[in-house]
C-alpha cells in the first residue's frame, strides 16, 4: 500500500482513500487479489477473512429450515449476534482505507442487526403482523440506501483512478522511492 504523493482535498481523501495496493516486484499478487484488499488499510489482511466469517455465518443461518415461530426468532436473534459482532470487529479494527467505507459499513450491518432484532421480535410474538416487520422493512431500507451511497462512491472512485492514472503514477513513485 503506497500513499498518492499528489495532495488530495479532504474531501477527496473521505471518498477515494490515501492511498492504493501496487506492486513493487514481479510478484503480480495486487492484480489477482485487487478487488478484494483494495477497500483494506495496510497491515489488517485479516479483515477479509473476519468479513467472509462473518457473512458465511448469518448466511449459514438463514440457511436453517425454520418450523416454528420460535425457530424462525432464534435464527433472527443469532443473525443480529453475528452482524453486531462483525460492526464491532469492522468499529474496533478500522480495517477500511476510505472514511466513506469506515462509517458506512459498519452503520449498515448496524442497520442490518438492528432488523434482525426487529424480525426476532415480531417472531416471538407469533405474529408476522406485528408492527415491528414493517419498522424492520424500513431499517433494511436504510441500510440498502448507505450501500448504495457506497457502491456509487466505489465508482467514482474506479473512475478517477482511471481517469487520473492514479495506481500508475503511484506506482512509478513507488518504484522511483524503493
Amino acid at each position: 500500500y503506497v500513499q498518492d504523493p499528489a495532495p488530495l482535498s479532504h474531501g477527496m481523501l473521505v471518498v477515494i482513500g490515501p492511498g492504493e495496493w501496487v506492486n513493487r516486484g514481479v510478484d503480480r499478487w495486487v492484480e489477482r487479489w485487487h478487488p478484494m484488499v483494495c477497500g483494506a488499510k495496510p497491515k489488517i489482511p485479516w479483515f477479509i477473512a473476519c468479513d467472509f466469517a462473518g457473512t458465511f455465518a448469518v448466511a449459514c443461518l438463514h440457511a436453517l429450515n425454520t418450523e416454528n415461530f420460535a425457530q424462525c426468532g432464534h435464527v433472527k436473534l443469532a443473525s443480529a449476534a453475528a452482524l453486531v459482532a462483525l460492526a464491532l470487529c469492522d468499529i474496533v479494527t478500522q480495517p477500511r482505507a476510505t472514511r466513506l467505507a469506515a462509517s458506512f459499513l459498519p452503520a449498515s450491518t448496524c442497520l442490518q442487526a438492528t432488523a434482525m432484532l426487529l424480525m426476532a421480535t415480531g417472531y416471538y410474538h407469533h405474529d408476522t403482523g406485528y408492527p415491528t416487520f414493517p419498522l424492520a422493512q424500513g431499517v433494511l431500507l436504510a441500510a440498502v440506501l448507505l450501500l448504495l451511497i457506497k457502491a456509487l462512491a466505489d465508482v467514482f472512485r474506479a473512475a478517477y483512478a482511471v481517469r487520473t492514472h492514479r495506481k500508475t503514477r503511484i506506482a512509478d513513485h513507488a518504484r522511483g522511492s524503493a
